[in-house]
């Protein structure tokens, strides 16, 4: 996810961002799933992760949440616009329904910080990658 993954790590998430362009992942289509949280994780033991609804190469990668499989209602988009001769900007957008019950707009609360610090850190690591190349 390129962001903290000493923090991911310390969760037993063992994710580990690549400074490498990998072949197998170059080649996201509509219904793949972006897995963050690995099969076999304590807390979450079936694993957690996102639907592609949708990619336009070089432009746009779409994730879609959705009840029945998710709990949150939520679309995560990604979108490379143009930012001048040999340049571009990496966007990152979201938005979810109110999420029914107390316990789930709760966990939606104290995720909102989280997400926020993590999203950042993950676009400023792929910034990092992008701008050494």
């Amino acid at each position: 996810m390129y962001s903290y993954d000493r923090l991911e790590n310390l969760l037993g998430l063992d994710i580990h961002s690549t400074d490498e362009i990998r072949e197998e992942w170059q080649h996201l289509a509509a219904g793949d799933r972006v897995v963050v949280v690995p099969e076999g994780y304590r807390a979450i033991p079936a694993g957690y992760s996102f639907p592609v609804a949708e990619v336009v190469p070089g432009r746009a990668l779409v994730l879609r949440q959705a009840p029945p499989e998710h709990p949150w209602d939520a679309v995560w988009s990604f979108h490379l616009l143009p930012h001048g001769p040999g340049r571009c900007r990496l966007l990152s957008r979201s938005v979810a329904r109110r999420p029914r019950g107390v316990g789930l707009r709760v966990a939606n609360r104290v995720m909102e910080p989280v997400t926020l610090v993590m999203t950042r850190r993950m676009l400023r690591g792929i910034a990092e990658r992008a701008q050494r190349r």
